[in-house]
């Protein structure tokens, strides 16, 4: 396939395989969460490679699991400078990790006080007379 152009994808095919609305795209795209630009076609639309679309689809993870954009765009920074790139990332990640455990240990003991409390209010309700209930 040497000579042959690279497939791209519109923005909207693009929102299509990643689930990410068009606007979601062109935030990000002017957040300057890529690792390379956005290229345009002759009419000046967006065209996304599969490598953009890839990377549409950590990021969205990264975002899901509750990475704030700056650091999104820290993360995606680091990968635009392959000297340090894999280290960089690597910290960013870490740190993240670190939060997002945190906030696990936390939900853990929400969920226990949950679990406790329905325990609690289903032996109040079973111990009822079927006439107060």
């Amino acid at each position: 396939m040497t000579g042959e152009a690279e497939n791209t994808y519109s923005i909207g095919e693009a929102s299509e395989r990643t689930g990410l609305p068009t606007h979601t795209l062109r935030f990000y795209e002017r957040e300057g969460l890529f690792l390379t630009p956005i290229g345009r076609d002759q009419a000046g639309r967006r065209r996304f490679t599969q490598a953009q679309i890839e990377w549409l689809s950590i990021g969205a993870k990264l975002r899901a699991a509750g990475m704030p954009l700056p650091e999104i765009r820290k993360y995606a920074e680091a990968g635009r400078d392959p000297r340090d790139a894999a280290t960089r990332q690597l910290h960013l990640l870490k740190h993240h990790e670190r939060r997002v455990r945190d906030q696990l240990r936390e939900l853990e003991l929400v969920l226990a006080t949950v679990t406790q409390k329905i325990t609690q209010h289903e032996k109040r309700a079973s111990s009822r007379p079927d006439d107060a209930r």
